[in-house]
């Protein structure tokens, strides 16, 4: 039996948008918005469902990760948007903007993600149907932004008199960049989702990413932490006066909060570390001496009739006789190998066919078919 309606992509493809679509599909301006701050001359931030970085030269306005705005403060249209990274909340009303002249500068290791947003979409198997990759994760864009512009580290892009850096900073997404730009005589990096406060970053969930050695992004908790460092580290490197993240406190001692973010990123993973399952077979991601252990739990030994398919993988034994039926049964998360997967189909056929035997030659069936009254 079927049923009228989405497939499941489309579904997934439209709820994507639900979160943000009821001021998607409204002009939205920082009129509206009531948190605005005026951090420098001719430098404002709106916040929204990100903080929106106004900037004002000569009549002509820029922003930085436009969010839900579809227009400049007062209404007019700005010039040009620079993107940070690629999802979603960044970007909800770009193509409002764009629709209006406003040209879109983003990352170029994200172009296609803004660009060609349905192709995305229609090709991302193994995100929506396994969840075995993570990134890009699904928090993007569900319908595609014309680029005027794509940017990369150690580029520049000039715009009436300032002259923004473009650093490579990956983690939060593996594309994400950061503006660096002097302006009223400081100078401002705006960092993305690189982090939220001293100490602190927006989520954590984005960094989930396959460690070097793993075959996919589903065991990678904290596995762009490395990269975080890093980003962190080159904009330290910058030497900033001020930071100015999507989303969170604009911070004034750039230093202090880098380096108490790095502290608790090591301490959390180090903490992880002690317990993640995965490094049983995974061996030699870790080393042992830097990154010990918790004492093993005692060795589980199963019966004999217990198969050892994989690792959290067991099922009966066709030659059990623990049950007539001899029912197979599995406690699996996944069978990697292809020749597990066959041996357990190998299995699960033998005990169907063992049960079906069973069932047509029990002398419990036939005495009950003999008792059937003839008409």
């Amino acid at each position: 039996m079927t049923f009228p309606g989405p497939s499941r992509r489309e579904f997934l493809q439209l709820m994507a948008a639900v979160p943000l679509s009821v001021q998607g599909h409204r002009e939205s301006t920082p009129s509206q918005t009531s948190l605005q701050e005026q951090v420098l001359p001719g430098l404002r931030v709106v916040r929204g469902s990100v903080n929106t970085v106004v900037f004002e030269r000569n009549g002509k306005t820029l922003l930085v990760d436009s969010g839900e705005l579809s227009a400049a403060p007062g209404g007019a249209v700005p010039e040009w948007v620079l993107f940070t990274h690629h999802h979603r909340d960044q970007a909800s009303a770009a193509h409002q903007l764009a629709a209006k002249g406003t040209k879109i500068a983003v990352p170029a290791e994200e172009k296609r993600l803004f660009a060609e947003a349905e192709q995305f979409w229609n090709s991302a198997d193994n995100i929506i149907d396994h969840r075995y990759d993570f990134r890009p994760h699904l928090f993007t864009l569900t319908h595609s932004v014309p680029v005027s512009r794509t940017v990369t580290g150690g580029e520049t892009f000039t715009w009436q008199d300032l002259r923004f850096e473009i650093i490579s900073t990956p983690a939060h997404t593996d594309g994400s960049v950061s503006y660096l730009v002097e302006i009223g005589g400081k100078r401002v990096a705006l960092t993305g989702d690189l982090i939220h406060s001293p100490g602190k970053i927006w989520e954590f969930y984005s960094l989930q990413k396959r460690f070097p050695g793993m075959r996919g992004d589903y065991w990678g908790f904290g596995g762009a932490v490395a990269d975080l460092q890093a980003s962190l580290a080159k904009i330290l490197a910058k030497k900033p006066d001020l930071l100015i993240p999507s989303h969170g406190e604009i911070m004034s001692e750039p230093a202090h909060a880098i380096s108490l973010l790095t502290e608790n990123l090591d301490r959390l993973m180090a903490n992880y570390l002690s317990t993640a399952a995965w490094r049983i077979y995974f061996k030699g991601i870790f080393p042992d001496a830097q990154y010990p252990m918790l004492p093993p739990l005692p060795a589980v030994f199963y019966p004999t009739w217990i198969r050892d398919i994989a690792s959290t993988t067991k099922a009966i034994s066709p030659r059990c006789r623990a049950s007539p039926a001899a029912t197979a049964f599995w406690i699996a998360s996944r069978v990697d190998c292809g020749k597990q997967r066959a041996d357990l189909s190998g299995l699960i056929h033998t005990c169907l066919k063992k049960r079906a035997r069973s069932i047509t030659s029990s002398p419990t069936i036939h005495r009950r078919r003999s008792r059937r009254p003839r008409r």
